[in-house]
This record gives C-alpha cells, structure tokens and sequence, in this order.
C-alpha cells in the first residue's frame, strides 16, 4: 500500500444499491460526502494543505541543517581557540619560568650609571669610548676593538654562519655576560644551540617577532619585543637595569652597511624605524627619568638627544661644514627627513610624504609666486628649501634669502635647493639677521603659531619688509595646541594681532585632500577653513598704497607640472 493509500481512502455508502455519499478519509479523520462536485473540492483542498504542510516541513528541516552547520563551525572555532589559548599558555609558562630565573637579579644593577649600547652601524667607527660606562653589544659587536663588552645579546636569525657564530662564542670581553635570544613560535627557525648556550655559560630569553606587540614593562615574567633588531633586546634590558643614562653608539636605521664591512645591513628599515619610534614613547612613559643620547646618529637624528663626535671630542652639535659634507649622501639626507617627519617636509618627496600633504604645502608657495617677481624675497620658516625653490622655479624673484631656526635644516636646503637667486641662512624669525627695509615681500607659512611672542614676530616682519611690502602667511584654523603649536587662532584671533601691524588686503580659506584649493574667506565659510591664508601690505611710517600698485591673486589648484600658469605668475 502507498503512502498516500495510507492517509487517503474513498468508499462508497449504499442505499438500497444506489451510491448516494461516500466516505472519505484523509489522515484518519473521516468526511461524508453527498455529491460529487463537493468530493472534488475537499480533494483539492486537502491536496494543498498536504503541499503546504510538506513545504513547511521542508523549510523548518533546511532550517535545522543550517543551525548544525553553524553549531558546527562554532564548535571548529571554539576548538582552535581552545587551542590557541592552550598554546599561548603554554608559551607564556615557559616565558615566566625562564625568565624569573633570569632577570629578576638584573633588576637596577645599574642604577645611577651610565649605559652604551653598542650595535654595529659604520658610525661606530667614530665612538670615543665613555670612560667607566657599561657597554652592551649585538652581532658583530664584540669585533669592535675600541671596547671590551659587559653583556653581549645574539639571538636566532638566519644570518650567522658557523665561523661567526663559533667567534661570538669564544668572545670573553670585560668579561661578558652572554644572553642568546630564543624566538618564539611560529617564526622559531634558526635555533642558537642550547648545547653552546651550556658551555658558555650564557642566559637565554623569549623574544616576539610578531612586530605589532607592545613592549613589555616587566622582562622578568614577559618576553621580549623584537621589532626587526637585536638592537631592541639590548635596550630593554639596558632599560631593566635603570641607568641614569644610555647612549647610543652604531645604532644606524640606515641601509649603509656595517662599521667593519662595506655589505649593505639586510633589515626592514621602515619597520625597525617604527621600533625606535615605538622605544622613545615607552622611554618617556616608564623611564623618564633615563636621558637616551644618539652618538653620531645616522636614521635617528632627532628622534633623542643627539650628540656628535669631532676631533676626537664629544660636541653638541657639528660645524656646518661637517653637516654638508654629511648630507651630500641621499641616505643621510632621506634618513633626516624620516626621523623630523612629524616636523620637517620637502615637499618634493613624495616617497616619504603624503602627495595630498606636499600638494597642500606647494600650493601655499604657488599663490605666493604671484607677487614676487623680480623682488628681494625672505622665506621665513623656510625649512628644507623646497619652497624658495618653487618660487624661484616658477616667479624669478630678484632674490630668495630662506631663513629657518634648525641647523641640519639650512644645510638640507643649502645642499639641495640653493643657486644664485636663493640661499639658505640659519637665524630667528623673532631676530633676523637682516637690515631694516630689507625685501618687499616676506612669506611666512604656518610659523605665526609656532612662536610665543607673537607681537615681537610681527614687529620684526614689520622691520624688515620695506614700507608698503606684502607680507604673506598661513596658519591652521583653530587646530588646538600640539607638540609644536603654542597658539591655536581662528579667523577672528589671527586678523586681530595681524592687524595691529599690518594692512591686511585679502583672507583665503585653504583646504587640503579631495576639497584641495585656495577660495576667498567668507563671513559664511571662514569657519570651514582648513588653513587661512593673509595677504598684508606693511604700513610702517603710515605708508599710503597707490590702488594701482596691487597683485589679484589668480586662484587655481596648482601643481609643479603646470607650467602654462609660469607667465601668469611673471
């Protein structure tokens, strides 16, 4: 009998022979009929409902399926992360347990003493040796004849190759205490034998590769963060010790080599950079009280207090002519540029700078360019050169002196931007080394928030600039105090004090990125103002302007490559 047999049957009901209603059963429930008109509808009705009832249970069945499925990958994940955290347990049990019998007796050994980290870097091959410090090296270091190392760091790396490794063994320095680095799982490749780790007695640590870790606080229980250098071990644990000091000698962040060979270092530069970008924060946050000194800093200018050796002697700063000779390489130039990012721009590098930034930068110089030609020009602020450059390029003023406060700066821009119509001088905005009346036009981007005393600023631009001469400035609209920025204006505050001085002729709203453009400052828009821009005319000695004696800034969205706007400029 069939499934539907089973839940469907039609029998006749007899009446003296005649079939006048039939009973019909569905499901076991039982329906009398009289006609058979009403036998077909109850049929077709009972029909649908059954395929209604069959769709629903189908749905609730594929419903079901997909809930067990989901359980399913649910269960998969819990298990690798049951996994995972095992793993991670497991891994950290074995870093506490090492490191406790470790560090803990590290703990400021060296308080109150000075610490050299000694990395292999060719500006090791200048280190005067710091009488009575404590010297850390890594790799190659214990070839540096000039200093016997305390403690030597190696940790697991391709790189060394039996010869080097069997020499670094044998190192006995001051004497050195040894501490070969074990990486953690799941990059561990390159295993330093525990074996050799036994016979020279060395002490053995944990260290991440993973670089986005923080750096731990507490060696003694965490393991180390790497960041693409043995370097980082080293100062952690230099930093464990607590000394008053620690200097850095050879820690090069450049690709030029090692103090001893002309091979190029093989490390991810950009990365490593980062790490010591990283270290200066933790410095500051858990060891402020810890002066870190760059000596002879290649890649790291800035980013510490540096320090320089010349003669033989320890200086604070080098001659100029040390400086060019220096930034005549592009790798000590680029290097320079990478560690005073957040400061300095050349804007003609966009390898390293945003495009949309040095575009926003550039089109200050190109709406200057405007009122400059064949006029005595002074850049104040002028930082790495590449603006007086543009406006040389592009306006031919009679002559650009560029003026800006940082050293290394000036002779960035000497060695890069300067020519006969532009040179670079170090030198005060607040004490310009310039005669009264000296140039027509001054241009002076975002500077004015920089300095502390602004009305000594403007007082000196005022000086300067001859009677009836443009002075030309940017500033941020309401930005709010940073690391560098001791006043915050908005367009009411900056058109007050530059008015006090000043004859101010236009305002301009400047905007960067997708909106990028320079358009007239509204009462309506100036409160959407990225930067502003003022064009001012000097009225020393109630100097009065011949109306005919006025540039109309032309406004446009500029790049050095359009060159149809250089006559437009003249």
């Amino acid at each position: 009998m069939s499934f539907l047999e089973k839940i469907f049957s039609v029998k006749n009901i007899n009446d003296d022979g005649i079939v006048k209603r039939k009973l019909i059963t569905i499901a076991g429930i039982r329906i009398k009929v009289k006609c058979k008109r009403g036998l077909h509808k109850i049929i077709h009705s009972q029909r649908d409902d059954f395929g209604k009832l069959h769709d629903d249970l189908s749905n609730k069945l594929e419903q079901q399926r997909q809930e067990i499925i989901s359980l399913q990958e649910e269960l998969k994940t819990f298990e690798e992360r049951t996994k995972e955290i095992k793993e991670c347990f497991t891994r950290g049990l074995s870093v506490y347990n090492l490191h406790q019998q470790v560090f803990p007796k590290y703990k400021n050994i060296h308080q109150d003493k000075e610490v050299v980290i000694v990395a292999t870097g060719p500006s090791l091959k200048d280190y005067v040796p710091i009488e009575n410090a404590i010297h850390i090296g890594v790799n190659r270091a214990f070839q540096f004849d000039k200093v016997k190392l305390d403690y030597y760091f190696l940790q697991d790396y391709g790189g060394f190759t039996p010869e080097y490794f069997q020499e670094a063994m044998n190192y006995r320095g001051n004497p050195v205490k040894k501490f070969f680095g074990i990486v953690l799982p799941p990059f561990r490749k390159h295993l330093v034998p525990e074996s050799k780790a036994i016979e020279t007695g060395a002490e053995r640590y944990y260290l991440n590769q993973t670089w986005e870790t923080e750096i731990p606080y507490d060696i003694s229980v965490h393991e180390f963060s790497e960041y693409g250098s043995v370097v980082f071990s080293a100062l952690l644990f230099a930093l464990w010790t607590n000394p008053k000091r620690i200097y850095l000698a050879g820690c090069d962040c450049t690709f030029t080599g090692h103090f001893n060979r002309n091979d190029l270092q093989n490390f991810f530069g950009e990365s490593v950079f980062r790490g010591w970008q990283k270290f200066k924060d933790y410095v500051q946050n858990y060891y402020p009280d810890t002066e870190m000194i760059s000596i002879n800093p290649a890649g790291l200018e800035g980013l510490f207090k540096d320090v320089y050796v010349e003669d033989g002697k320890y200086v604070d700063s080098l001659s100029v002519e040390r400086l060019e000779k220096l930034f005549q390489s592009d790798d000590y130039a680029t290097n320079f540029l990478k560690a005073n990012k957040n400061e300095r721009m050349d804007a003609n590098r966009t390898d390293i700078f945003n495009p949309l930034r040095t575009a926003f930068h550039k089109d200050r110089y190109f709406f200057a360019s405007q009122f400059v030609h064949g006029k005595t020009v002074v850049d104040v602020a002028s930082g790495t050169g590449y603006g007086a450059n543009l406006m040389e390029t592009y306006a031919k003023p009679d002559k650009i002196h560029g003026l800006e406060i940082n050293a290394k700066a000036v002779v960035y821009a000497k060695t890069r931007y300067e020519s006969d119509q532009v040179e670079f001088r170090q030198g005060s905005i607040t004490n310009m080394p310039f005669p009264d009346d000296f140039c027509e036009v001054l241009t002076s981007f975002e500077t004015i928030e920089h300095v502390e005393d602004e009305h000594k600023q403007l007082q000196e631009i005022q000086r300067v600039l001859k009677p009836g001469g443009y002075y030309i400035l940017s500033t941020p609209n309401k930005w709010g105090f940073t690391e560098h920025h001791v006043r915050d204006y908005d367009h009411d505050s900056v058109q007050e004090v530059v008015s006090e001085y000043f004859t101010i002729e236009a305002i301009f709203n400047q905007y960067s990125g997708e909106a990028r453009g320079i358009i007239p400052t509204t009462l309506e828009n100036h409160h959407l103002a990225e930067c502003f821009i003022i064009v001012a005319r000097n009225t020393k000695n109630n100097t009065v302007f011949d109306p005919d004696d006025k540039v109309v800034p032309v406004l446009d969205t500029w790049s050095d490559e359009l060159h149809k706007h250089k006559e437009q400029y003249k």
